[in-house]
């Protein structure tokens, strides 16, 4: 192997990461395109302009809420469903698929409807 290939396959080599003021920076310049305070991942993952995926935030912040928060935002999203509201939502995502739904199911459905329940409710 060439010594540049050694480096690139290398499991030693430490990963590239995204410092958090960038991060907050994205966030506020998706609150000032958006012109509210409550946002969704949903919405940021939809945004064109968006340069960091929902899981970089989320390592970065802990949660999608801390990251809003620190972004001066509200969350939009719902902590806790009620059983109810847990069971109409799969309902409309199984009729909405067809079949039997599974993760990623949610995950589409959630991005194409701007929901927020996802497989850990």
């Amino acid at each position: 192997m060439k010594d540049n290939e050694e480096k690139l396959f290398s499991l030693e080599t430490k990963r590239h990461a995204i410092k958090r003021s960038d991060l907050l920076k994205d966030l506020i310049a998706f609150k000032n395109y958006i012109g509210k305070d409550k946002a969704s991942a949903a919405g940021y993952k939809k945004w064109k302009d968006a340069r960091y995926s929902k899981d970089s935030i989320t390592r970065q912040f802990g949660s999608w809420e801390k990251a809003c928060k620190e972004a001066g935002m509200l969350p939009q999203k719902i902590k806790k469903y009620s059983e109810e509201e847990l069971i109409k939502h799969l309902e409309k995502v199984w009729r909405w698929r067809g079949q039997r739904v599974t993760q990623q199911d949610l995950k589409d459905y959630n991005s194409e409807f701007d929901t927020t329940i996802n497989h850990d409710s």
